[in-house]
């Protein structure tokens, strides 16, 4: 409800007039390149019947599902050398948006340094070097 009391004391209410709309949790709260994020809130369309897109740190998300309480999404690809922190962002299709700043945090991606030996056989035990080469 929206209610506006006059200097006179005189009560104005207009019901259902406003609804909050907020994101409670993103899990997980970092990740890389196909990433799954599940987005938790409340009322996430932000009065209206869907959404547009999703933002992790400015780069675009791929929406995998989506209702006003729970969304989840697939992160992009975002080539950082460092930990980089951001919003998460949704956008609704009437234009509304509905943020939690410092909510996401894209890390770098994996990468092979070296793979000794580099030909063999069945048996043969292989080392694979780099970093971040486990994911997060």
């Amino acid at each position: 409800d929206i209610d506006i009391i006059s200097d006179t004391g005189e009560l104005l209410r207009r019901p259902n007039a406003w609804t909050y709309s907020g994101i409670t949790s993103v899990s997980p709260n970092s990740g890389q390149h196909g990433t799954i994020v599940e987005i938790t809130g409340i009322a996430l369309f932000a009065g209206s019947s869907n959404i547009s897109e999703v933002r992790l740190g400015g780069t675009v998300a791929t929406i995998l599902s989506r209702n006003t309480s729970k969304i989840k999404v697939l992160a992009f690809f975002e080539d950082v050398l460092s930990d980089q922190l951001g919003s998460v962002r949704i956008l609704a299709s009437n234009g509304q948006i509905v943020e939690r700043t410092n909510a996401w945090t894209y890390k770098p991606v994996g990468r092979i340094s070296a793979i000794t030996p580099n030909e063999g056989q069945e048996g043969t035990v292989v080392n694979i070097h780099g970093t971040n080469i486990l994911g997060y």
